[in-house]
């Protein structure tokens, strides 16, 4: 809302916005913008709309007093500026990265074991790595290997496994380690960068919110919050921005390692010296089921589960700074918070209908009311008992069949021993999270090329193994990388 009588709506599709006359409930303009706008705010002194382009990774800057007039564009250094919040004192734009990246990247050296055979893959095949060249590297952080199995689970008898890449991640210190903490900088950013294709003094952008000086229109950022940064507010008596999103543990290796918790829910407050303090808001009530580190087990009996947040999707604060309200698309359910980011018991998180995503609040009227996406319909809920106390459906022309089949997606409490992942998890919107993952398994069996059973090469000339004296592929071995 501009104000009482005007509202801006993001057409998401259509690359425009339409302005809505509140009193005759007519679109009374509607002005183009960029690819795939996600979100539009007012502020600055005059006053603004600023417009995020997700696709165009950028911010459009519209003059509400004369429609005519060009936007002025801000570039956004990230990929997927989506949603938007504004400072209390009206002069700054904060836009959410929404695929920032989580400072993890890849070694290379699947191709082949053969120093400057490949250039670009010879980081693995090194002797002077923290492994002494042996690919695939072990995952046992036990220096001796007393079992005398490098792997965690143990290899089967399942032959030579696969060269493969692998995956690091940047610590606070900024070092590149692997998931037993092995420093792989030297190959990353130091003096051998080369062998891995890169150079010296080689970097990787992890810019989580981009902040925008109405003003001058100078973007700075806030770096290294989460990889996926779902939704933003700001607290409006400290200021504190808030940030919810996902955090996928991607440097972690091997499937059955990861099952049921690749990821954190997470909550980042910021202050005004722009400190981060990151909340897993998952931790404390996992860390209780099961008596220690949450992350312990990859199942939880489903009352449990139940209290878990998954897919943030919205934040607003009330007006006394004092309450936070986090919505859960994947979960279904409502998160209260206080101004430390604290989860509150109020029946942990309250039930609501599928697909919960946009807040509006009304404390005059002591009511919060909740967009469910996929429900099609207004959860009213009282901010005394945080319950929902009517449902408003609306029109929603979905096909049943997707409407049916988007729990097997979302659904955090259906389809995790943890009850905050799913498949949209990794597959964001049904699209990717952008990072490279292993799922290898050295405790699978080999299932060998059989154009009958594993390779039927879609019908393709030459693409079966039983019509070409040198197949194009070769058995599947279960540490894939």
């Amino acid at each position: 809302f501009r104000n009482n009588n005007e509202a801006w709506v993001v057409n998401h599709i259509s690359d425009s916005v339409s302005i809505v006359d509140i009193p005759t409930r007519r679109v009374r303009a509607t002005i183009a913008t960029a690819d795939e706008p996600c979100d539009v705010v007012f502020a600055g002194n005059p006053i603004f709309a600023f417009v995020s382009c997700s696709q165009a990774n950028r911010v459009q800057r519209f003059n509400p007093n004369d429609l005519a007039a060009a936007p002025t564009n801000i570039e956004i250094g990230g990929e997927d500026p989506r949603a938007l919040a504004v400072s209390p004192d009206g002069l700054t734009v904060y836009a959410a990265i929404f695929e920032s990246g989580n400072r993890s990247t890849l070694v290379a050296g699947g191709s082949d074991n053969t120093i400057d055979q490949f250039p670009n893959n010879d980081a693995m095949d090194d002797p002077t790595n923290p492994y002494g060249g042996v690919n695939p590297p072990p995952n046992d952080p036990d220096d001796a290997n007393t079992d005398g199995n490098l792997f965690i689970p143990p290899k089967a008898a399942n032959g030579t496994a696969p060269n493969v890449g692998l995956i690091v991640k940047q610590d606070g210190n900024d070092a590149w380690r692997d998931d037993n903490g092995r420093d792989w900088s030297p190959w990353v950013t130091g003096a051998k960068a080369n062998l891995s294709g890169r150079y010296q003094g080689w970097t990787l952008i992890d810019r989580d919110v981009a902040v925008i000086n109405t003003g001058t229109l100078a973007v700075t950022y806030i770096e290294h919050l989460m990889n996926l940064n779902m939704a933003i507010a700001v607290n409006p008596v400290s200021g504190d921005i808030t940030v919810v999103g996902t955090d996928g543990t991607n440097e972690t290796r091997f499937e059955p390692n990861i099952t049921g918790r690749f990821l954190r829910v997470q909550l980042a407050m910021i202050d005004a010296s722009k400190s981060a303090n990151v909340i897993d808001l998952n931790g404390e009530h996992l860390s209780v089921a099961q008596g220690g580190n949450p992350y312990d087990e990859e199942r939880v009996p489903q009352v449990e589960r139940n209290k878990s947040i998954g897919d943030p999707r919205g934040i607003l604060w009330n007006a006394a700074g004092t309450l936070g309200f986090i919505t859960g698309m994947g979960s279904n359910n409502l998160v209260v918070i206080n101004s430390a980011g604290e989860r509150i018991d109020v029946g942990f998180a309250k039930n609501l209908r599928e697909g919960p995503t946009g807040l509006a609040l009304d404390e005059g009227r002591n009511r919060l009311y909740v967009l469910n996406r996929f429900h099609g319909s207004i959860s009213v809920v009282d901010l005394t008992t945080f319950n929902e106390i009517a449902n408003v459906p609306f029109f929603d022309p979905t096909p049943a069949a997707i409407k049916i089949g988007r729990k097997h997606l979302y659904d955090t409490h259906k389809n995790s021993g943890l009850g905050h992942i799913a498949c949209g998890s990794c597959h964001i919107d049904a699209r990717m999270d952008r990072l490279a993952w292993d799922l290898g398994d050295p405790s699978g069996q080999v299932k060998l090329l059989d154009g009958e059973i594993h390779n039927l090469g879609a019908g393709i000339q030459g693409l079966r193994d039983d019509e070409d004296t040198f197949p194009p592929f070769t058995d599947f071995h279960p540490m894939k990388g």
